[in-house]
């Protein structure tokens, strides 16, 4: 159990670690503000301190959606997680673990019918909602404040100053990836595998596993500007980390896709690419009832 377990964790969080990182260091790679080996480095050490520094807040939530449930079915999201990342990598499509993950743990403590906290797991998807409206709204707000504050100061001295937020945001982006998304992994495992197998798995897939969505979300839905990133990431991360400070699971790409969102409609633009962003948003409903479904009719069987 323990070798499948860590097989099984070991192909989900490399998979997830390539597909996420377009979320922390897209921004900086694709602008060349650094290169692709400094913004992967960057990207790595961020989410290793989220890991291993705030990982384990997220046992209250787990505890509130899972807890009940036999350990050993935690397979049943690691399988899920693994088949659909199989297939967003492949249309380059960055996805949400943090959503996956944990609407298959409500399938199965549904499944269990007492194993789950009904009222704590709705409150898990309003903050999913709420979290994406406020990352655009704050986003509007901070976009044309940031505007007016910058508009007559030295340009060249403000971009150098945006640059250096960008790089130290992308350094927190990646923390609050590897404390809320990764964090979740690791309770959830905690009984079977060991959190230098995630570590492991983290590395290597940021490094080899990241190439097919690393622009996506910066070159696909919105022509980066400096300003546009900074914002954008900085309400990113500051919603996360509420999350996990709440031990609330959510969504990194989903915040920073909803921030760059808030971002083009600041400059009330028509640069925003609607295809892409209307294809990421359905794959996220669409994989989270998938997951939810695949939890729930997986255990009905085993429980029959």
């Amino acid at each position: 159990m323990d070798l499948l377990m860590s097989a099984l964790v070991f192909v989900l969080v490399f998979m997830v670690s390539g597909n996420n990182l377009s979320a922390s260091s897209g921004s900086i790679i694709s602008s060349r503000m650094v290169s692709r080996r400094i913004g992967i480095a960057i990207s790595i050490v961020g989410t290793l301190a989220g890991l291993f520094m705030e990982g384990n807040l997220l046992k209250y939530g787990f505890g509130q959606i899972f807890e009940s449930s036999p350990h050993s079915l935690v397979m049943i999201p690691l399988i899920t997680g693994i088949l659909i990342f199989m297939i967003a990598n492949k249309m380059r499509v960055p996805q949400s673990l943090s959503i996956t993950f944990t609407t298959s743990l409500m399938g199965i403590g549904f499944a269990f019918g007492n194993g789950i906290d009904t009222g704590f797991a709705l409150s898990i998807i309003a903050f999913w909602v709420f979290a994406a409206a406020v990352s655009i709204a704050l986003t509007i707000a901070s976009m044309r404040i940031s505007s007016r504050i910058i508009a007559g100061r030295d340009v060249w001295g403000s971009l150098r100053r945006i640059k250096q937020l960008l790089i130290l945001l992308s350094f927190l982006t990646a923390f609050t990836l590897g404390a809320n998304t990764f964090g979740l992994v690791m309770v959830s495992v905690s009984r079977y595998v060991s959190v230098f197998v995630i570590a492991v798995a983290i590395i290597l897939g940021s490094v080899f596993a990241s190439a097919g969505t690393l622009r996506r979300v910066s070159d696909d839905i919105l022509p980066m500007r400096y300003l546009n990133a900074l914002v954008s990431q900085a309400i990113s991360v500051l919603v996360v980390e509420a999350g996990t400070l709440f031990s609330v699971p959510i969504s990194n790409t989903q915040t920073y896709s909803a921030s760059l969102y808030g971002a083009t409609l600041s400059y009330g633009s028509k640069l925003f690419r609607r295809r892409p962003a209307i294809e990421m948003a359905f794959t996220w409903v669409i994989t989270a009832v998938i997951s939810f479904g695949a939890g729930y009719a997986i255990t009905k069987l085993f429980l029959s």
